[in-house]
């Protein structure tokens, strides 16, 4: 269950400062089976593969600065990260879990 809070804070008359902090944490379940079909043979045979359970977990952010020089004119600089859990690919359920993605801009 992802939390997120965003406080913004006036330093100043024309400088905001902006904090958000979010904590995500995912649990992933594959569980199935696969059919195989044997030309000659039996078809619509069920397979089970093994259940593979994964959790992923991780914290994100935003900090920005802004200032306003005038009503026309606003300069601001942020940084951010970002988190997306990995997961598995059910066309090969015999694969590991594939890793969360984590990107960071500045």
């Amino acid at each position: 269950m992802p939390v997120m809070h965003r406080q913004p804070r006036r330093s100043r008359r024309e400088t905001n400062l902006t904090v958000g902090l979010r904590y995500s944490s995912e649990r992933h379940i594959l569980d199935g089976y696969q059919t195989i079909d044997i030309a000659g043979g039996p078809s619509g045979l069920e397979t089970p593969f093994a259940k593979q359970t994964r959790n992923f977990s991780d914290p994100t952010w935003r900090v920005s600065l802004d200032h306003r020089f005038s009503p026309e004119l606003m300069a601001y600089v942020s940084e951010n990260r970002g988190f997306k859990s990995g997961g598995f690919n059910p066309q090969v359920p015999t694969d590991p879990a594939y890793e969360p993605e984590k990107t960071g801009c500045l």
